[in-house]
């Protein structure tokens, strides 16, 4: 099943929903407020979800350069102290 979210063989347009989701991430980073805390709290643990045990999800989200890019930003803003 989580095969199904990078490819869907059964649909005539395939929508690779972990792309989506990092390309979410990467839009919402810019605009941290209240509302969207729990969004990106949200999609990263989408994120989880969708590659834990699922080793091509993993390469995948690993592989994209651009969660490497918001990724620090989003550590510093949950534990602003350090």
């Amino acid at each position: 099943m989580r095969d199904y979210l990078r490819h869907q063989p059964d649909n005539p347009q395939s929508i690779n929903i972990l792309k989506e989701v990092v390309n979410y991430l990467d839009v919402l980073h810019t605009v941290v407020d209240n509302e969207t805390i729990s969004l990106i709290t949200q999609s990263l643990d989408s994120l989880n979800e969708f590659s834990m045990g699922n080793l091509q999800n993993q390469h995948l989200l690993f592989d994209s350069n651009s969660i490497f890019h918001f990724l620090p930003f989003i550590i510093f803003i949950f534990n602003p102290q350090n």
